[in-house]
């Protein structure tokens, strides 16, 4: 190589869009001792490419590494930000690879001798926590134990945490909490998360009681996580505490995510006028905020003002998505209000959204419900994908119309294609026995489904079959099996 070629060679090394290029160009630079390439342009390009590359050589950057004359503290920064690129670039790859390259290339760092610090380990923890890899997590929780990251980096502590919540191993966080000898906000807030997670809704709200005791001003974020909890116990004395802490702390016009928290949580507690005030106060709205009103005043059974809410959505709101048709539709549904229902099936098909999934059920229930069972059944057959619930809200649809053969077809074409009923599919066949008068298929039904899916418990519906019909009434012998009342409240939704 000539010396001019010599000195074209940085650029084209800064030009390099392959490993195989690279490769080429790092054989020239060995041959070539006096060009300075390792620490100033070899390595930052190297990590470029290889962090990109759905397959990076590994044993190539290892090797690399393991053959540089660089100091320990270089080669450890040049391994944080390959670990960094390749956790939180996936570059069209699926997380699951991601993630595991991360762990990958974390052991060949320990394999060359290059120790990981507080900034490695929290990139790989995440990236394993987005794939709910706990056996990975565990290994470097054992290591990070015995270089004695965990006891004095709250970060590498912080995102352990949060890796165990995620795999739902709430006595792993409590533990890794207690030994946490600096907790900060973060610390806090990943407790709070992972009680919430595990339904553990008390214990939640008593962390965050135990934090505000310690003078821990909360986020956004952590209150967010705290009206959820509240939202699910239904507590309204605990939200509004919670409510009161936002108002002397935090700027509740100008985080709209703990404002549409607030309005979830009011109207899950039955205080729909104080989730009218906060709705009315937030100076910023989007469509999760009019979707939390939406939904829950529907939730709360006060349909007509869920559609009002729409109404005025209409007029000065967002564009609405699936989640606004789904309240819409349940609403329609429950008041008999066809023409609304029809308009957002037209909507629907003017915005291209698809009738699958949870607005698919919706509208198909919608149209049952509303006494087009020819329409219901034509949105059943143009859904793409199909689960218990479009099946279930078909079969009870036909039901309610005493299409009782119609029904049983149904559920043979759901039992086919390998969908498993649940309860309210059962339901919704006894239903239609009781309605077209059919008992001795009512009859044979309740013997085939307990003999077939014992799991289910059919105690209520057997009750109401045989109320209805006294022939069916030692069809099952069921009083003596127990919870029959707890599941009577299953027929009052229909």
């Amino acid at each position: 190589m000539n010396s001019q070629e010599l000195r074209l060679l940085p650029h084209s090394l800064n030009s390099c869009t392959s490993i195989a290029h690279l490769k080429q160009l790092h054989a020239v630079a060995i041959k070539t001792p006096s060009l300075s390439l390792h620490n100033q342009l070899l390595f930052p390009k190297l990590i470029s490419l290889s962090s990109s590359s759905p397959s990076p050589d590994l044993f190539y950057i290892r090797s690399i590494l393991l053959t540089s004359s660089a100091d320990a503290q270089f080669r450890l920064n040049l391994c944080n930000a390959f670990i960094h690129r390749i956790s939180a670039n996936s570059n069209g790859e699926s997380t699951n690879s991601t993630g595991l390259r991360a762990m990958e290339f974390l052991r060949e760092m320990l394999l060359i001798g290059v120790q990981p610090d507080g900034f490695t380990l929290p990139h790989v923890l995440k990236a394993l926590a987005r794939i709910q890899r706990i056996r990975e997590g565990q290994q470097i929780h054992a290591h990070s134990i015995k270089i004695g990251l965990v006891r004095f980096n709250v970060y590498v502590c912080n995102t352990l945490m949060r890796l165990y919540s995620v795999c739902g191993s709430i006595d792993a966080v409590q533990k890794l909490f207690g030994e946490c000898p600096h907790r900060d906000l973060v610390s806090w807030t990943t407790l709070i998360q992972a009680f919430t997670k595990a339904g553990l809704y008390r214990k939640a709200v008593g962390a965050f009681m135990e934090m505000c005791d310690l003078k821990l001003r909360a986020d956004g974020r952590t209150l967010v996580v705290v009206l959820s909890a509240c939202s699910n116990l239904g507590d309204l004395n605990l939200g509004r505490k919670v409510h009161s802490y936002i108002h002397h702390y935090i700027d509740v016009n100008a985080d709209v995510f703990v404002g549409n928290a607030l309005l979830d949580m009011y109207l899950k507690c039955d205080d729909s006028n104080s989730a009218y005030k906060v709705f009315d106060e937030m100076p910023v709205r989007n469509v999760v905020t009019w979707n939390a009103m939406i939904l829950g005043l529907a939730y709360q059974g006060r349909y007509k003002e869920a559609l009002d809410m729409f109404r005025r959505m209409q007029r000065t709101g967002p564009k609405p998505d699936e989640v606004t048709l789904v309240g819409v539709l349940n609403s329609c549904a429950n008041l008999g209000v066809l023409e609304l229902g029809k308009w957002v099936h037209a909507y629907m098909r003017r915005n291209h959204i698809l009738a699958d999934k949870f607005v698919g059920n919706a509208l198909l229930d919608m149209y049952a419900k509303c006494g087009r069972i020819d329409e219901a059944f034509r949105v059943f057959e143009g859904m793409k994908r199909r689960d218990v619930y479009s099946y279930t809200a078909m079969i009870v649809g036909l039901a309610l119309h005493g299409e009782a053969n119609w029904a049983f077809q149904v559920f043979s074409r759901m039992l086919r294609e390998g969908v498993e009923p649940n309860e309210v599919t059962f339901l919704g066949l006894l239903m239609a026995c009781s309605h077209s008068g059919l008992v001795s298929d009512g009859k044979k039904f309740s013997e085939g489904s307990r003999r077939d899916y014992p799991q289910h418990g059919n105690q209520a519906r057997c009750l109401r079959l045989g109320s209805s019909f006294r022939g069916l009434q030692d069809s099952w012998k069921c009083q003596p099996r127990g919870k029959c009342d707890a599941k009577v409240d299953e027929f009052r939704s229909w």
